[in-house]
């Protein structure tokens, strides 16, 4: 078997075993009975089984209309348009840069307009993005960037914190929340690893690089229909009269400098994400540079599967570690989960939303319970390690399966990134979106 398809199997086993292993420490932990400390009624249950079908059934929708592109960006500008690397290096730091720049409006316009008015304008500007594709005009296609990278922007913002405010105020739990955001990230990479094949199917059917970004804008016309009819609007809270007297990244930089907390998400956040985003850009031409001349095509669609299966494990990996974690606090008499008055204590504090948000940043995250945000703060701090670890790994090999390997523990890397950082900053989105 080929050396890229028997890694593929051999990551598929291992993501069906994560499968398996935390489906067990789910069924131990309420078995340990974690699920009768806030007991829900039938109705309720219904209602918030409901809530998570909703909400990753639109995930897996808007998610699958970014990665539907991904591996066959660099050809579209590069076979089928024949513009130059240097040039796609533009046209991808202008939409790098576009996400940068327009991320303190989308807060404040969320703030304002709402956050399910953000992810219909998501993807409004993302399927005109995907239209610009369709001319080979280095022009179009830069505008294109500009409205994928501000698109960009609200996905991985607006999105979680359209989820973090609705699951508050249905009074999930923090593990509830943990586990959700999980699974999210899991089906970011089922997603992901069938948009794969799909889209090399495709564009072997249609002999176009054009056809997967046809395919992203039906997935956002589907997305965009099931938001506006089953999603109900929330805006962000504090003082946003205050805020909007200021230029938005004066803003941003004013509230950064008054919470740490923040401040440190932010800082891993830019360390990690900048880091990914050269990763996208640089992992086809990295690989292709490493390949000898008499090597086979590289199997660019096993490939990028291979890296979304990684972070499938990332993701499972999250949740056994959560599940773990909560089952030893169960199990411990004197730990916090255990002791009944001291999560009756943290329950009322947690839906009394008047009083959670007149509390300036520093108290809220101060009763935010101690060992929730120092398990993530720890993990995200081995997270970064790892993904140094493996990038600069990667440059000590100068043939492709060496820096493969090397890309796929990233990948897993990018698995537990995205739940554990949506962890971290859940604190704060009642008045940050």
């Amino acid at each position: 078997m080929p050396f890229y398809a028997s890694i593929l199997l051999m990551l598929g086993l291992v993501t069906a075993g994560a499968g398996y292993l935390q489906s067990g420490s789910s069924n131990e932990r309420i078995a340990l009975g974690s699920d009768k400390d806030e007991p829900r009624t039938q109705a309720d249950a219904s209602s918030i089984k409901k809530f998570k079908i909703n909400y990753l059934v639109v995930y897996c929708l808007v998610v699958g209309a970014d990665w539907v592109q991904g591996p066959h960006i660099y050809s579209l500008y590069h076979d089928e348009y024949g513009i130059d690397i240097h040039t796609i290096a533009w046209l991808f730091v202008i939409g790098f840069m576009s996400a940068g720049l327009t991320a303190p409006y989308v807060g404040l316009m969320a703030d304002r307009y709402g956050r399910k008015a953000m992810c219909l304008l998501f993807t409004i500007a993302y399927g005109l993005a995907c239209v610009t594709k369709m001319f080979p005009s280095i022009p179009i296609l830069a505008a294109g960037r500009l409205l994928a990278g501000a698109a960009t922007s609200i996905l991985f913002s607006v999105f979680e914190s359209w989820l973090v405010s609705s699951a508050k105020s249905r009074s999930f739990t923090d593990g509830e929340l943990g586990e959700l955001l999980g699974r999210a990230a899991l089906c970011n990479g089922l997603v992901a690893t069938a948009s794969g094949v799909f889209s090399d199917a495709a564009v072997t059917l249609t002999g176009s690089y054009r056809t997967p970004f046809v395919a992203s804008g039906i997935l956002l016309i589907i997305g965009g229909a099931l938001i506006r009819s089953n999603w109900s609007e929330n805006y962000g809270g504090g003082d946003t009269a205050v805020r909007s007297e200021r230029p938005p990244l004066t803003a941003a930089v004013a509230i950064l400098l008054k919470s740490p907390p923040l401040l440190a998400i932010a800082g891993a956040m830019c360390a990690f994400e900048s880091s990914m985003y050269f990763f996208v850009f640089s992992w086809v031409p990295e690989l292709m540079d490493a390949a000898s001349p008499g090597d086979a095509a590289l199997p660019l669609g096993l490939i990028f599967s291979s890296f979304m299966v990684a972070m499938m494990i990332g993701s499972l990996s999250y949740n056994y570690l959560l599940s773990k974690r909560q089952l030893i606090q169960l199990a411990l008499p004197d730990s916090p989960m255990s002791a009944t008055t001291e999560l009756d204590d943290l329950k009322k504090e947690a839906t009394t939303s008047s009083q959670h948000i007149e509390q300036t940043e520093e108290q809220r995250y101060v009763n935010e319970p101690a060992s929730v945000v120092d398990f993530h703060g720890k993990l995200c701090a081995g997270l970064l390690l790892v993904a140094a670890i493996s990038l600069l790994g990667s440059t000590q090999f100068s043939g492709t399966k060496g820096k493969f390997c090397c890309f796929l523990i990233f990948e897993g890397v990018v698995g537990m990134y995205y739940p554990v950082l949506g962890s971290l900053r859940s604190p704060h989105c009642y008045e940050y979106p």
